[in-house]
């Protein structure tokens, strides 16, 4: 590889530089020898000195030429490092203008965002980026996050123990659900927030930075909690329709159907006075008569049953056990302990509806021989247990930690909701060796 000429032009001058100076020591001696010795004895003097100089001559340009050679070609190692550090330079900056153009378009994006981004240093506890969006939600400017990156101080205190430990599993276990909790504006106002952190930098000995995207979600909670009070009203309304019908079920139709098994069966004692086909269509209408009036009563019951509120949940649930062993061939458990006691009405039928889905579904999906109901009385509220042996529900159904997803049908949905009107939540576990739903309404006990 060729050297440029301002490199080869220094050089040739050290060069000329190194054999002038290494020629000086063995010259200078001889020019005050050689002029005595030639004036004196000239044949002697030239025929002696005139060999070894030239054979010095020749041993420093030999030298020298070796030099030469060694300079070239360090110099070319150092041109080639040369243009490896130049392209290295450039090739730093055409990154260091992609990475500034990235961070100018990470900016204008989280700028126009509605939701709050925050980025946070762990290790230098500094922010590092915070968007307009957490004055316009806070109420708080960006300097104050700056100045001390610590915003716990925003979140509501009934809610800042849930909310830290849901951010902390976010960031170091990966959990993916969402930290909502409610956030105390700067002028007092109370707003909800839907969180989301995540680590951005993670070195060995943990993580770095931290990212944080929060949206207001207070609109979406009032009209979540719009739905669930016009949910509740709905499903008073169903309730009171369900004791309306069943009250004319029992008090006209079911009577009817008495009136008329009671005029078939005088008929029946006269029976001897028909002839063979009227007594057999005799016979098939008291049949049907009896068939009807019983099937009255059970649709009579399960819309509301009486005892529900004459002697309580337990007496209730044992009368439809009973009844529901009969009707579908499946034997049902049902275990609760002999001082279970009262409890509040609209506690009461909640749990008596759950109860009525679960083994509604047993009989229809899961095809289990048996069935288990188990209600216990907690310190702090109430269980309910229904467990059975058959089929499961798919796992593609199901989120994690049993929960529900939709599409799974309106009777597991309306469980969900009448128990959330109460406060409580429903929980369903399901596998090859059958399902487990639980239900858990909150009610102290009274000691």
């Amino acid at each position: 590889m060729g050297s440029p000429p301002d490199v080869r032009a220094g050089l040739n001058g050290y060069l000329i530089f190194v054999t002038s100076h290494a020629l000086s020591p063995l010259v200078s001696p001889w020019r005050e020898i050689l002029p005595s010795a030639l004036a004196s004895r000239p044949m002697f003097a030239l025929a002696w000195v005139l060999p070894f100089l030239i054979g010095a001559l020749l041993a420093v340009l030999a030298w020298v030429f070796a030099l030469r050679s060694a300079v070239r070609e360090q110099t070319a190692v150092f041109l080639e490092r040369l243009q490896g550090v130049a392209r290295e330079f450039t090739e730093y900056q055409r990154r260091s203008d992609r990475l500034r153009q990235s961070e100018e378009r990470f900016r204008h994006l989280a700028e126009n965002m509605r939701d709050i981004v925050w980025i946070v240093s762990l290790d230098r506890r500094k922010t590092l980026f915070v968007n307009t969006a957490f004055e316009e939600i806070t109420g708080r400017t960006k300097q104050n996050l700056y100045d001390r990156p610590n915003c716990l101080d925003l979140v509501h205190p009934d809610d800042r123990s849930q909310a830290v430990a849901t951010l902390f599993r976010q960031v170091l276990e990966g959990y993916d659900g969402d930290a909502e909790f409610r956030i105390v504006r700067s002028d007092g106002v109370v707003r909800w927030a839907r969180c989301r952190a995540f680590s951005i930098l993670k070195d060995p000995k943990g993580t770095s930075q931290v990212g944080c995207i929060a949206e207001d979600a207070t609109d979406r909670k009032r009209a979540e909690q719009e739905l669930r009070q016009l949910s509740g009203r709905l499903m008073r309304l169903q309730d009171e329709e369900r004791r309306r019908i069943a009250r004319e079920l029992h008090d006209s139709t079911a009577q009817a159907l008495a009136a008329l098994l009671m005029n078939l069966g005088a008929v029946q004692r006269s029976a001897a006075r028909l002839g063979k086909k009227a007594r057999q269509a005799l016979a098939e209408s008291l049949d049907l008569a009896k068939q009807c009036s019983q099937e009255v009563r059970t649709v009579s019951y399960l819309l509301h049953p009486p005892l529900l509120e004459e002697l309580g949940l337990i007496s209730a649930l044992r009368h439809y056990v009973d009844g529901y062993t009969q009707r579908s061939g499946i034997r049902v458990e049902l275990e609760a302990p002999p001082d279970f006691g009262r409890l509040p009405q609209e506690i009461e039928l909640a749990l008596f509806r759950v109860v009525q889905e679960c083994l509604t579904n047993v009989h229809r999906h899961s095809g289990s021989p048996t069935a288990r109901v188990r209600l216990a009385r907690e310190f702090d509220g109430v269980r309910l247990e229904v467990r059975d042996e058959g089929r499961g529900i798919p796992p593609e159904k199901l989120g994690r930690a049993g929960q529900v997803l939709p599409g799974l049908g309106v009777g597991i949905a309306g469980m969900q909701e009448r128990l959330r009107q109460l406060g409580g939540r429903l929980g369903i576990v399901s596998g090859d060796r059958g399902t487990t739903v639980t239900a858990i309404i909150p009610h102290p006990l009274e000691l």
